[in-house]
């Protein structure tokens, strides 16, 4: 069973990706809230924890060269790769949210898309 803490890590990541995109966190300098959140995930190890986990790793990977590289899009060769990883972020905010409704109901909690659809 989650604690309070770990409860509020999910929700928190879920929240960024949905209303920031997927490097919304990144961004917001979240880094350890998704250590924390991949440590949740693999204690539990189901195939959707680590399917989500591994979205997030990717997304990490991709962010740190996205925002190392940012400043240097001048550069035709840099632009490339910057590009490169801007659509490997992109792409792994698809998977997540394709996801995101299964891995927050696994865990009992409702997804923050979910959530703004009912307000409406």
């Amino acid at each position: 069973m989650l604690n309070e803490k770990e409860i509020d890590v999910i929700e928190y990541m879920d929240y960024q990706v949905f209303n920031n995109g997927m490097d919304g966190w990144l961004g917001n300098r979240a880094y350890e809230k998704v250590n924390e959140l991949i440590g949740i995930l693999y204690k539990r190890s189901s195939e959707l924890d680590r399917k989500v986990a591994s979205i997030f790793i990717k997304a990490t990977a991709a962010g740190l060269g996205y925002y190392q590289l940012k400043d240097s899009v001048f550069i035709p060769e840099i632009k490339e790769i910057f590009e490169e990883y801007e659509k490997e972020i992109q792409e792994c905010g698809r998977l997540y949210q394709q996801v995101a409704k299964d891995f927050m109901e696994s865990y009992g909690l409702e997804d923050y898309q979910t959530r703004i659809y009912k307000k409406f």
